[in-house]
């Protein structure tokens, strides 16, 4: 199979997050916010919010390793996810 990239976001353990234990309020979350009215909400956060998120990060530097996209919005500066790659990386090739 293909080596995901370090960017990429694997799949959480859903079974652990009370949000995805079919309680009533995730249920009633997600029927509200899946659909228009979420694509509303999730538009007009990424209008006020995108814009002012983009210049702190300019102000941090590149060094801070800040994302910003529509799909990541990555704010803490000591990012661990290449290093931990690697690692990875290195426990695959010592498995085969």
């Amino acid at each position: 199979g293909t080596v995901p990239k370090p960017h990429q976001t694997f799949p959480s353990n859903k079974s652990s997050n009370p949000l995805y234990q079919g309680g009533f309020i995730s249920k009633f979350l997600e029927k509200i916010l899946n659909g228009k009215f979420g694509n509303f909400i999730e538009n007009k956060l990424k209008t006020k919010l995108k814009p002012r998120a983009e210049k702190k990060a300019k102000l941090a530097g590149p060094e801070s390793s800040i994302i910003i996209s529509d799909q990541m919005l990555k704010f803490h500066n000591h990012d661990k996810r290449k290093e931990i790659y690697k690692k990875w990386l290195l426990s695959l090739q010592n498995h085969n």
